[in-house]
């Protein structure tokens, strides 16, 4: 697996060590550091590192003699005022960019080096599984299913991109970075089939702070889902797979049911279809399911289950999991309810019984 190679030098050991485990706990698997707080040992010893991608250096242990090192990519940490003349490249505040940093730096380096987006940095996970949380009845809490799983996900150290394709998405209740770039902008490049897919995907996607879930904002506007069309999405599967990027992909769907539902729905390697305890979902799970072809990567959740009113044992279909209905949930955020002990309980037995 490849990994992006970073030397930070700064005078501060203490920042160093803070900015190690950080990026390191953070962007598990995804990069290699290696730190110095004497410039005079970083000149000695920077030939016999291998791995040497990107120099992040204090604009103040700068020296001339850096330039002939062969990092393509240097960039400079400054603790005061942005436009001092003298600071050279690419500028990193020290303190205010932590949390934006990792994405300074691979803008920084692909901008570059565009070539080495897949020679470089790839997780070459070419058994990425696509898992699409999809129910053709409505209100059975299929936001709240599909983020918990991604969270869970996360939890074991996986590498998940959430994808809320609804019409009327609700991701801003559940995740939340400090960057903010949209789901519109991703329907931008694949709309565009962007030559630079790959290097524009890893630059956009925002990372969750509380459960390290890559995602997308809202739409900006939410008819911009509905603009695309069959070719897109194939050619977003397509691309999102050949990425490497992601060991899950987790899609959030509507309940409703067309051709680009069914692409995905083919295309996915599981489908949990969570399921309302009541007449309506029953005659309509009945129905969904003689209309598909592959029941078998199906799994059923019947989510606020209420043991008085068994309805949903008289489908046809075989229940996977019982989620007993928990009246809390009601009034809580989204990132409360993925939190909740009832649904971390029910994630956790779905994932340990689907072997994720």
């Amino acid at each position: 697996m490849g990994k992006l190679g970073l030397i930070i030098v700064d005078y501060d050991k203490k920042y160093l060590d803070y900015l190690n485990k950080y990026l390191l706990n953070t962007y598990r698997g995804k990069i290699d550091i290696t730190c110095f707080s004497n410039k005079e040992l970083f000149l000695k010893e920077v030939n016999t590192i291998k791995n040497k991608d990107v120099l992040l250096i204090n604009k103040e242990m700068y020296d001339e003699r850096l330039e002939g090192i062969g990092i393509s990519c240097v960039l400079t940490i400054v603790e005061g005022d942005f436009n001092l003349a003298e600071d050279r490249g690419q500028r990193i505040h020290k303190y205010k960019d932590v949390d934006r940093m990792y994405d300074i730096i691979l803008k920084s380096y692909f901008d570059i080096n565009p070539e080495k987006v897949t020679a470089v940095y790839s997780n070459n996970n070419t058994s990425t599984k696509i898992i699409t949380v999809y129910s053709p009845i409505g209100g059975t809490g299929k936001s709240t299913l599909a983020t918990a799983l991604s969270a869970s996900l996360s939890a074991k150290g996986r590498d998940v991109l959430y994808l809320n394709l609804e019409d009327v998405q609700s991701t801003n209740m559940y995740f939340q970075s400090d960057k903010k770039t949209t789901l519109s902008d991703f329907i931008f490049e694949v709309k565009d089939q962007s030559t630079k897919f790959t290097q524009n995907l890893i630059n956009m996607v925002n990372r969750d702070k509380n459960t390290n879930v890559y995602y997308l904002e809202n739409t900006e506007n939410i008819l911009d889902i509905e603009d695309m069309n069959e070719n897109d999405i194939k050619w977003m599967l397509e691309k999102l797979l050949e990425s490497g990027q992601y060991e899950y992909i987790i899609f959030d769907t509507s309940s409703k049911y067309n051709s680009i539902y069914e692409i995905i729905l083919n295309s996915s390697n599981l489908v949990i279809a969570p399921v309302a305890n009541s007449m309506t979902s029953v005659s309509k799970l009945n129905l969904f399911m003689s209309c598909i072809s592959d029941a078998k990567k199906y799994y059923f959740v019947c989510n606020m289950y209420d043991r008085t009113e068994r309805v949903i044992e008289n489908s046809v279909v075989p229940i996977n999991l019982m989620i007993d209905e928990d009246k809390t949930l009601r009034t809580c955020s989204g990132y409360e309810a993925i939190c909740s002990t009832v649904i971390k309980r029910a994630v956790a037995t779905m994932v340990q019984e689907l072997g994720l």
